[in-house]
């Protein structure tokens, strides 16, 4: 499994030179939670760039600061490309919002499916 960091809200872990991210089901991200994430995220990436798988099935709020700062450069720190996987009608809602209203500034694409966003996240090894 690689390097696993369990936090409140999700759980972290590098797996064949993927950034794992899964938040646990009903959360709700604020800022303080985001920033949290980032940080162990980094630590963990160990100043190396990864692929970023991120399962946001189970968010069902987050702010519109929280989003942005997901958009901004701390954010993205050690970061190529991520993947969004969506699970249900929240979530893709809340994907929907930050891809069409936060536009992210490196590659990000939603999946429905997590094989065919690994595959995508591939190209980013």
């Amino acid at each position: 499994m690689g390097i696993f960091k369990e936090q409140q809200i999700a759980k972290i872990w590098i797996e064949n030179d993927i950034m794992n991210i899964v938040f646990h089901p009903e959360t709700v991200i604020s800022i303080e939670d985001a920033k949290k994430v980032v940080q162990e995220r980094i630590k963990l990436c160990n100043n190396k760039d990864y692929p970023i798988y991120a399962d946001v099935g189970g968010v069902i709020s987050i702010d519109a600061a929280t989003r942005k700062y997901f958009k901004g450069p701390e954010a993205r720190k050690n970061a190529k490309a991520t993947a969004m996987y969506v699970n249900t009608p929240i979530s893709r809602f809340l994907g929907n919002l930050f891809m069409k209203v936060d536009r992210p500034i490196m590659p990000t694409k939603m999946f429905t499916n997590r094989e065919k966003a690994l595959k995508w996240l591939n190209q980013f090894k």
